[in-house]
């Protein structure tokens, strides 16, 4: 069996390390698209915030529209009907603001949702005064409820609508600088991995074919050509015949 040269085994050692190198890499890669992952997954908890604080805007709308009907009541089973759903509504405001609250975590979130907490509950102080004055029959208590609805009512609506615009925006720009941020960095980190892959690779090959050349230059061939040779001359054999392409340096070079 003719045997594997000494070039082509330190080239293919260097050539496995290389690889081994090359799969350590990939394996660095797939930990870093995990990571990519989770960030996608904190870019839909910001978008799922988001569309949380949108929820409890039309939640209070909804109220509003109830509190108007609940005015323009002309009879009692009307004022009843109008009550329940504004009843109805706060209780589904207070569940979607809870809601809410399970997605601002950081500094700025909690700041902003202090604020709309604090927008939400004036509001609510407005409107039992608005519901105690149209909650009747009574013509001039249904002014009062009017001219309350109209002027302090709209303002503290106003007030919640901007802090819930202040918190989607926020939410919106937390969630493209989260998606932009560990998009970039996996695809930096991805284009690190891969170029030292290569640059591996191409040191390993290249380290390889120098080392196996010197060693071969200073064997003058072969080492399994060499002791081939050394052998049957020690068994007598003086006829052996040298490779006359072969340059007259080193052992081989002494041996003929």
């Amino acid at each position: 069996m003719r045997q594997m040269k000494t070039m082509t085994k330190l080239v293919g050692l260097a050539c496995a390390l290389s690889f081994l190198t090359a799969a350590l890499s990939f394996y660095s890669v797939s930990g870093l698209k995990h990571i990519a992952e989770a960030g996608e997954r904190m870019y839909v908890m910001d978008l799922v915030g988001l569309d949380s604080v949108q929820v409890v805007a039309r939640d209070i709308l909804r109220l509003v529209r109830s509190e108007k009907n609940l005015i323009l009541s002309d009879s009692e089973s009307a004022l009843a009907a109008h009550s329940e759903d504004i009843n109805k509504g706060r209780e589904t405001l207070k569940k979607d603001m809870a809601e809410v609250r399970k997605h601002f975590y950081t500094d700025q979130g909690k700041e902003t949702l202090h604020k709309l907490d604090a927008a939400v509950a004036e509001w609510l102080k407005t409107q039992d005064e608005i519901i105690r004055f149209g909650n009747s029959l009574d013509q001039a208590s249904g002014k009062k409820a009017q001219a309350l609805s109209a002027d302090a009512g709209r303002r503290r609506v106003a007030e919640v609508g901007a802090v819930a615009d202040e918190a989607v925006k926020m939410k919106k720009d937390a969630a493209k600088q989260s998606a932009e941020g560990i998009s970039a960095s996996f695809e930096r980190i991805r284009l690190i991995a891969i170029l030292a892959t290569l640059a591996s690779v191409l040191f390993g090959i290249a380290m390889g074919f120098l080392i196996a050349r010197d060693v071969v230059r200073q064997l003058g061939d072969e080492p399994g050509s060499i002791a081939d040779i050394a052998l049957r001359i020690a068994g007598g054999d003086l006829e052996v015949k040298f490779d006359a392409k072969r340059p007259e340096i080193g052992v081989f070079g002494a041996m003929k």
